[in-house]
């Protein structure tokens, strides 16, 4: 890969060995995170994310301009750009920095306001809303709102916002607040060759039916007619359908079945863990308190470093004593 040919690329678990001493120096708050540092080990760049064109961009915007985060600083506060508004926000925001980064991006477009940074601020307002709730649900709406208003959107960005709006309604038990991106999002991935897309297209078609039409029985079809062929033999997938039956709170008996079935085949260990918090989930929406309080309690012993399963046993068995009195 060209845009590798000028780096030598060091992988680090930031689980094992020295990578919590290097996960600490560096303030890594999510996987992955790319570092891009000089043969001084000083960093000239900091980014995150999953897709390939996303790393293959980033890296390029990195390479092209070789100066460490010190000296990008020092050149902002003498002359600042909206290019280096961007480069530092970026940083911060893989540093976890979420409304720093949101003040940078800001600037940015206050500099030169032919620059569009409303879907990087969206980004970090959500990512600072779900990791350390630094932002509040209307600012995120606000956010989203911004990036919808641009014309000529990205198809990707417009899909992004709906799924991560989604994200945001979920938590705070409001199904609705994301409706208004679902449409726009619809339309955006309709007719598009990319399988990715077309894989999150399948999915807005499911939620526009179930939440939109409100047709439950229609939207389960679909939901079946998503998946891959073998999946009641696969843990993984087993464990994506009855999370969606939780999530969307839709065919609930069903979804609990088969996670049951996830967890007999999948092996002892984190995996089986994920699934059983799955399993327990539902149970405790079913109302079934002790089955949930004993699926979590399996779920810390396949993952007994986790402090995620401990804080559901709590709730659990909180739930499970108020109902009981």
């Amino acid at each position: 890969m060209k845009a590798l040919e000028d780096v030598v690329l060091f992988k680090v678990d930031a689980e094992k060995g020295e990578g919590p001493e290097l996960k600490e120096q560096y303030r890594v708050n999510g996987y992955p995170t790319y570092i891009l540092a000089n043969t001084e080990v000083e960093t000239m760049d900091t980014w995150m994310g999953y897709e390939k064109a996303h790393f293959l961009t980033n890296i390029g915007d990195a390479l092209a301009d070789p100066t460490t985060i010190e000296q990008k600083e020092a050149r902002f506060a003498s002359a600042p750009t909206a290019v280096d508004a961007g480069k530092l926000a970026r940083y911060q925001g893989a540093r976890g920095n979420y409304a720093d980064a949101v003040k940078l991006y800001s600037k940015g477009e206050q500099l030169d306001p032919s620059v569009d940074y409303s879907f990087q601020i969206f980004d970090e307002m959500f990512t600072g809303f779900r990791k350390a709730e630094a932002f509040t649900v209307d600012e995120v709406r606000k956010a989203a709102d911004a990036v919808l208003a641009h014309e000529g959107r990205d198809p990707d960005e417009i899909v992004d916002v709906a799924f991560w709006m989604k994200h945001v309604g979920s938590k705070v038990e409001d199904r609705d607040l994301w409706l208004p991106y679902l449409e726009p999002a619809l339309t955006a991935s309709a007719d598009s060759d990319d399988e990715r897309m077309q894989k999150r297209h399948a999915q807005l078609k499911i939620d526009h039916t179930l939440f939109v039409k409100k047709d439950e029985a229609t939207a389960v079809k679909l939901k079946y007619a998503s998946m891959p062929e073998g999946w009641k033999d696969d843990p993984k997938q087993l464990n994506g359908f009855s999370w969606w039956c939780f999530e969307s709170m839709v065919n609930l008996e069903e979804g609990e079945a088969l996670g049951r079935r996830g967890v007999e085949l999948a092996p002892a260990g984190t995996e089986r863990a994920m699934i059983l918090d799955t399993v327990a989930e539902i149970c405790n929406a079913r109302g079934n308190c002790d089955d949930a309080v004993e699926l979590i309690r399996m779920a810390i012993e396949d993952a007994p470093e986790s402090e995620y399963y401990q804080e559901q046993l709590e709730r659990f068995e909180a739930i499970r004593k108020a109902s009981a009195n």
